[in-house]
């Protein structure tokens, strides 16, 4: 559970980045998003395994903050890309 959160921590904040970033259009509503997956998919372990919330932990908030730091479009892209297909590539798909 304490993965799932930091994890949709550190999405919504590059999905902020990118909604708020002209430059990264091309990135908003092009399927990758994972918040709202990520919504579901942490109710229903707190619903099954009758679990409390849990909060964002120090790695998941530091690494947000960091994304909110960067100034740079191609520094941005490379930790977008980065973190994106890493967990992607490991894990189940919905398409």
């Amino acid at each position: 559970l304490h993965f799932l959160v930091d994890s949709q921590h550190v999405y919504q904040a590059m999905e902020d980045i990118v909604n708020e970033r002209e430059e990264l259009s091309v990135f908003r509503g092009c399927g990758l998003e994972r918040t709202g997956p990520l919504d579901t998919d942490i109710a229903f372990m707190k619903d099954e395994y009758k679990l409390a919330d849990a909060a964002v932990g120090k790695f998941g908030a530091d690494y947000a903050a960091h994304l909110r730091s960067i100034e740079s479009i191609p520094e941005f892209v490379c930790h977008f890309y980065n973190f994106y297909f890493a967990h992607t590539a490991g894990g189940a798909h919905d398409w």
